[in-house]
């Protein structure tokens, strides 16, 4: 693995201040339906309180280049965010990215590909990097605590597109 390049075997979009070498929060499921009806999920964000425990509000259009603002639930946390859409490319990857003040103090980019595997089936990759000089101080809360979230919010999807959506 190169710098820059992440497990999910996609190349980091470092943007303006990525300053650190990026850690990972990297997260698979497969889904027992193709990557058009797993992308129908994702990329509604509106929907997103139906079936999302992780991002449970947004406001804005998630459409490549524009900002939207969400609310996150994680470990016990509850906070508004704000991102910018880097890549709609349906029905195969959906990415965003965040900062806190400025991406060289932290910057986080969110990721969800949708892989066709065999049946019909997606396989499911999600995740985040972060990087930015604080990224090495909230990492091993992040480590501990974040991975449960995007877990349970691949269950959350599995379920939800499985059951019909």
């Amino acid at each position: 693995m190169q710098f820059g390049e992440l497990r999910s075997g996609r190349r980091l979009r470092a943007g303006p201040g990525s300053v650190t070498v990026p850690r990972e929060i990297a997260t698979e499921i497969e889904i027992e339906a193709p990557p058009e009806r797993v992308w129908r999920a994702i990329s509604h964000a509106p929907g997103y309180s139906e079936w999302n425990p992780f991002i449970r509000r947004v406001w804005g259009e998630v459409r490549e280049g524009e900002t939207f603002h969400f609310v996150f639930h994680m470990a016990g946390l509850k906070a508004k965010a704000k991102a910018t859409v880097l890549v709609v490319e349906p029905p195969r990857e959906l990415r965003w990215v965040g900062n806190f003040l400025s991406g060289w103090l932290f910057r986080a980019e969110h990721y969800h590909v949708c892989e066709p595997a065999a049946g019909g089936r997606t396989r499911f990759v999600h995740g985040e990097s972060f990087t930015g000089i604080m990224a090495p101080l909230v990492w091993p809360i992040l480590r501990k605590r974040g991975r449960q979230a995007y877990v349970d919010l691949n269950e959350a999807l599995k379920e939800f597109v499985e059951g019909g959506s």
